[in-house]
């Protein structure tokens, strides 16, 4: 359903996060960072968005690049989001 979604309504980056989340669990990274950096481009402060583009980064061995994705999250996210990312970026950088 999240692929039709998607594909109905490209420009819709809630569909678009949704579709990326879906490839990312599914392993297919490429896929997924696609979406997720097209959604980022419809909506640039989308806290979750830039949260599974973290993810999907760091999935793909860019270490680097999650951290400041996640951190570009963090400081847009409310208190309690933040303080969730910034526990996520701690592991990362153990």
């Amino acid at each position: 359903m999240a692929i039709a979604a998607g594909r109905a309504a490209p420009g819709r980056s809630d569909f678009l996060d949704t579709l990326g989340w879906v490839y990312f669990k599914k392993g297919d990274y490429q896929t997924a960072r696609k979406s997720l950096e097209q959604a980022l481009s419809l909506e640039p402060g989308n806290v979750a968005v830039q949260e599974h583009l973290g993810e999907v980064l760091m999935a793909q061995g860019d270490r680097r690049g999650a951290l400041e994705r996640l951190g570009s999250a963090a400081s847009a996210a409310s208190q309690a989001d933040a303080e969730r990312i910034r526990r996520r970026m701690k592991q990362i950088q153990q």
